[in-house]
């Protein structure tokens, strides 16, 4: 619903690409992060799967460990059980080019990070796919437990 809203909004591109990124930033690290987060968690405890959490030289015990690990480690951890769509999901470098304000947007809204472009609706495309595992996950497999 918000998302109509936002298009039927006049802006210049550049803005709309920043409200784009805010969204993927946002998705990313709260309701896809939870959500990758419950799968680890469910495989650690229903089919004895291990995480390790290096900083504290132990594997992970608790959901809110979870948490400290970083997500280049958990993405791996689920690509190894074979939940590799939220690494194909989850651009790192995006992600890591958004949170440290490493980009640049144009006028005509594309966003140049490292070594890549990538445009209003490869961004929408992805924030869409980000949306919709949190809304399989957390609305139909959680809300049906």
């Amino acid at each position: 619903m918000l998302r109509e809203k936002l298009y039927a909004i006049t802006m210049p591109l550049d803005e709309f690409m920043y409200l784009h990124i805010t969204d993927f930033l946002y998705t990313l690290e709260g309701p896809l992060s939870f959500t990758m987060n419950a799968v680890i968690y469910a495989l650690i405890k229903e089919e004895h799967h291990d995480i390790w959490l290096e900083k504290d030289h132990k594997f992970i015990t608790s959901f809110n460990e979870i948490f400290e690990i970083p997500l280049s480690t958990r993405l791996k951890f689920l690509n190894l059980h074979g939940f590799s769509f939220f690494s194909e999901t989850c651009s790192r470098k995006l992600r890591n080019a958004v949170a440290h304000q490493d980009f640049n947007i144009e006028s005509d809204g594309s966003i140049h990070y490292k070594d890549t472009t990538k445009t209003l609706s490869e961004i929408d495309r992805i924030n869409k796919r980000m949306n919709g595992i949190v809304e399989i996950f957390m609305y139909d497999i959680i809300g049906e437990v």
